[in-house]
């Protein structure tokens, strides 16, 4: 039995050729309807997140975004909580929900986590406002949620 072995051409200097693959979306790429910048130097995880940002900064109310507590992402038990805003008398910790990442299945973790943040804060903080992704649709709906959660 012969067993065959694929050699290379011999011609110098010539290149294999290769066309570009073919394109396999039906529509072009979305683009985004909104441009986002950074926070505290920081890119947001959404684009929820970025209109907190706006709403606060409307507001004109001082926060610390992506809060570490128990030692953040990096230990277990650890999280990190979106904005640590500082409301009057206490400051105050806001979670950004997404509807899908934290509602059905997952809610029990987030719940557990919230339950978590008001422990290691009572009496040092508000208790945690949960702002969801079907609250914050736009600009101005954020705004309204924001103003409405952390307003004295």
């Amino acid at each position: 039995m012969k067993t065959s072995v694929f050699q290379f051409g011999k011609t110098p200097g010539k290149r294999a050729s290769a066309s570009a693959a073919p394109r396999l979306l039906d529509k072009p790429p979305a683009v985004p309807t909104e441009t986002m910048g950074l926070i505290q130097g920081r890119t947001p995880m959404s684009i929820i997140e970025w209109r907190v940002y706006l709403a606060l900064e409307r507001l004109r109310l001082k926060y610390i975004y992506q809060y570490s507590i128990a030692g953040g992402h990096r230990l277990a038990g650890g999280q990190v909580i979106d904005f640590f805003v500082y409301t009057h008398p206490l400051p105050t910790p806001v979670y950004v929900q997404g509807d899908y990442w934290h509602g059905g299945n997952r809610s029990y973790e987030t719940a557990l986590k919230v339950a978590m943040a008001n422990r290691l804060f009572r009496g040092r903080a508000m208790p945690v406002v949960e702002l969801w992704e079907h609250e914050l649709s736009t600009d101005d709906a954020a705004y309204l949620v924001v103003k409405e959660r952390l307003s004295q």
